[in-house]
């Protein structure tokens, strides 16, 4: 367990902010005849607000979390930080990853007298920290790596166990024991009070406070990685002729260990392309804090999840071991800083909200309970009527005939009229090993020669439940080709509940309602039901890892029919690969605008009653608080060059909020074994002691422990109370239009993240010549255009296609 997983903060409760430091709007500037100049505006940097007030509503409930005291006490030392060198015997730099650790280890262990006797902390890069200075400002060393561990030398032993090695064994062991020498540069670089630590805990953050978290950081991590060992293992040497023998026949037969799953399958080989070096699978164990880089397969994602669910009180039980395991107090440097970690999990004051009141068809209320509710004897609030359809078969194993019939039937109880299909379109059984893009094509040659016209709706039945083929080509031909709507399914356990969520999505892509908040509609939202209001989700979606040319896909989805909060529309782009600032929300083009907001703000102005929003809050999904800057500055920055493209004169108010979900913070009730109630939130304690945060679990956690939604507010320019944003957070999670639960991030950002996974599907099969916009500039120097992703159809670009 490493130090993420343990989150300290030492501080009490809030404090109260400190005024906020504004740097000055102007800044005069002279001629070189020192005569004055008008005033040059510069411009403001924003940084996350202070918060302004806790949160007071909902009922209090005693928590434990997996946040751990941290005590500072010698605060007057300095952490030193050297810049280390590395290079190989010839003078070239070193530049793999994970030799640099070793070569720091050998480093302490052979010159620790002319270290001073210091500990150090190293992040196995290019930084050191030790507490207070060593004997130079730059220091040199030499030391000597054999490529092998030591455990595998046997003095002068054969490698077969028998007396003096052969002339080929001695060759071997040459090569095997040969060694590597490096020189070690280790340069002062910089001081860094222990105090700004401290002060970062009680909210007086300085220039310093991230560098000295990051070492307390890297301390931990160091200490962490102590904890555990490499294990191979060993066995007795056979016969001395050398003879060509299979790996399980060697380790059977002259070894002597039996192995019980190894003789059909693969070895591993930890040797090199021209020098392997195999072993049996079941010989080999996982070192522990090793991450897994690339893509999981389905079997590999579903056993991981499965492994990782794990009730409130057994995580709780394995955090509390794997802390005792962890023995931070035996950690020398810890001691050196006077630093403390207490083992006990901090006990906090959650809050549960209550949840809002829903309205279903016919003006019947939903009453959530547990964060759930269903759509049992009701109707859905704003129903669609189906007309125009058909249904498309891939081979999916199922009666198509009972499955229509069903889904007529139960849409009809939901208040959704669907009459009969216009026909049902089967593949042919010859075209089942054709290329996805090629049986879309036939399929589509075959509803044109059929179909009347143009249909309003197409089912489409997928063989495979999940990463089908098929699915990316068909909803690009249905969606920016022919301006259909589709929605998927891969039939297996049909039942009541599964055509009923399947209606919810049909119902609203095609522009109906399922339920809404009862205050929308009474225009009783506090501060937004007052002025219109536009809400964003935002979310960038990468390509999975390994994937390095993969462009990005960034979507933004906007709340549209103000005073409504319930209905979406979404633009999505590409971008440069792993880029996670948005860059094509204002885009300008000779003289118009191409970017993603003017669409959304065009799109609410005409379906808002012809009035542009006043107020407009942006959730962001998918950055880290390094990165929050950027959205403050450069993100905001484009929306507000968007606005004032379209008037000049307008000056919207904003408000931004990053979620977080990657985190390792967990809640557990003092009293029961279950997990926190839906509604829980907790904005004191454990939380920024000076900017505005705050946990939330919306949603029942039904597998596992609930992970709570880490809410930052960086901006409010809007004046929430710190009640009624909490209020509005917490409503915006029972929004969403496909389920009948809460949800545990807000439905702006599940739309966003649904419409780049779903609009990206479009690449997949696509080469860069049929994507390529004609307007498409390199990224870089020599790099080619990003693929611009097709158009959607203007029949379904206004539409909830993403649901």
């Amino acid at each position: 367990m490493g130090s993420s997983e343990l989150e300290g903060n030492g501080t009490e409760e809030a404090l109260p902010p400190p005024p906020p430091v504004i740097p000055p709007d102007v800044v005069p500037i002279r001629a070189e005849s020192e005569q004055a100049l008008e005033p040059v505006k510069k411009k403001t940097v924003r940084v996350p607000m202070a918060r302004r007030g806790l949160g007071s509503k909902g009922q209090k409930i005693p928590l434990l979390t997996n946040h751990f005291k941290v005590k500072v006490s010698n605060v007057q030392d300095q952490f030193f930080h050297y810049s280390v060198a590395l290079f190989y015997e010839d003078g070239r730099p070193v530049d793999g990853k994970g030799v640099g650790r070793k070569v720091l280890d050998r480093v302490h262990e052979t010159y620790n007298g002319d270290l001073g006797g210091k500990n150090f902390a190293y992040d196995g890069e290019k930084s050191l920290f030790t507490v207070g200075p060593l004997p130079g400002n730059k220091l040199e060393f030499v030391v000597v790596l054999e490529d092998v561990s030591k455990d595998r030398v046997n003095g002068n032993q054969s490698p077969n166990g028998h007396g003096s090695p052969s002339e080929s064994d001695r060759k071997r062991l040459r090569r095997q024991y040969q060694s590597k020498t490096f020189k070690v540069e280790i340069s002062f670089a910089a001081k860094i009070p222990m105090q700004a630590i401290a002060s970062a805990l009680r909210g007086q953050e300085s220039e310093n406070s991230q560098e000295a978290l990051r070492v307390l950081d890297i301390i931990l991590r160091q200490h962490a990685s102590k904890q555990f060992s490499l294990k191979q293992k060993g066995g007795r040497d056979g016969d001395n002729e050398p003879v060509e023998v299979t790996v399980y026949d060697y380790f059977v037969n002259q070894r002597h260990i039996n192995l019980q799953y190894s003789a059909d399958l693969p070895c591993i080989n930890v040797g090199k392309p021209k020098r392997p070096t195999f072993f049996p699978l079941e010989l080999c164990t996982l070192v522990s804090l090793q991450r897994y880089t690339k893509a999981l397969s389905t079997f590999q994602r579903s056993s991981l999840v499965e492994k990782s669910r794990q009730k409130p009180h057994e995580r709780m039980n394995v955090l509390s071991s794997a802390l005792k395991r962890s023995n931070y107090d035996a950690e020398p440097m810890l001691r050196e800083c006077g630093i403390a970690i207490n083992n006990n999990f901090t006990q906090v004051d959650g809050r549960v909200l209550p949840a809002p009141k829903l309205k279903a068809g016919n003006g019947e209320d939903f009453f959530p309970r547990n964060g759930k509710w269903n759509f049992n004897n009701k109707k859905v609030a704003q129903p669609t009527k189906i007309e125009k359809w058909a249904v498309v078969n891939f081979n999916a194993r199922c009666d198509v005939q009972s499955l229509v019939q069903n889904l007529i039937k139960c849409g009809e109880m939901k208040g959704i009229l669907m009459k009969a299909p216009f026909d049902v379109f089967q593949e042919g059984g010859q075209l089942r090993r054709a290329p996805p893009m090629v049986r879309v094509e036939k399929m589509f040659d075959e509803i044109q020669s059929r179909l009347p016209g143009a249909p309003d709706f197409l089912l489409c039945l997928l063989p495979e439940r999940k990463n089908c083929d098929l699915y990316g080509p068909w909803k690009k031909k249905n969606l920016s080709e022919y301006g259909i709507v589709t929605q998927c399914i891969a039939p297996t356990r049909v039942n009541d509940q599964y055509l009923t969520n399947v209606l919810l999505k049909i119902n609203a892509k095609l522009g109906g309602l399922n339920s809404f908040l009862a205050v929308e509609r009474s225009t009783m939202i506090p501060v937004v039901s007052k002025s219109p209001t536009l809400i964003l989700g935002m979310d960038v979606s990468h390509g999975s890892p390994g994937q390095s040319d993969i462009p990005s896909i960034a979507a933004v989805v906007s709340s549209r029919e103000w005073p409504l909060i319930s209905r979406y529309r979404a633009s999505v782009r590409t971008q440069s690969p792993k880029v996670e600032m948005i860059d094509s929300l204002y885009k300008r083009v000779e003289n118009e605008d191409e970017g993603i907001m003017r669409e959304l703000l065009l799109d609410f102005y005409t379906s808002s009653g012809k009035r542009k929003p006043d107020q407009i809050i942006i959730f962001r999904d998918g950055v880290s608080e390094s990165q929050f800057n950027q959205v403050l500055n450069i993100e905001l920055d484009q929306i507000i060059e968007a606005c004032k493209f379209l008037d000049e004169n307008w000056n919207p108010k904003f408000v931004v909020i990053i979620a977080q979900k990657n985190h390792h913070t967990k809640f557990f009730q003092q009293s029961s074994p279950e997990n926190v109630p839906p509604g829980t939130i907790i904005d004191n304690r454990i939380c920024h002691p000076k900017n505005n945060d705050f946990y939330l679990c919306a949603h029942a956690g039904m597998i596992g422990t609930t992970r709570p939604t880490h809410y930052h507010v960086l901006l409010d320019e809007v004046g929430f109370s710190a009640d009624d944003l909490q209020e509005l957070v917490h409503s915006l999670s029972y929004v969403y239009q496909r389920s009948t639960t809460a949800i545990s991030v807000v439905a702006p950002i599940c739309y966003a993240h649904l419409a780049a996974s779903q609009v990206g599907q479009f690449m997949k099969f696509d080469d860069s010549s049929e994507t390529s916009s004609s307007h498409g500039g390199l990224t870089s120097v020599g790099a080619p255009p990003v693929p611009q992703l097709p158009k959607l159809k203007e029949n379904v670009c206004n539409s909830m296609f993403f649901c």
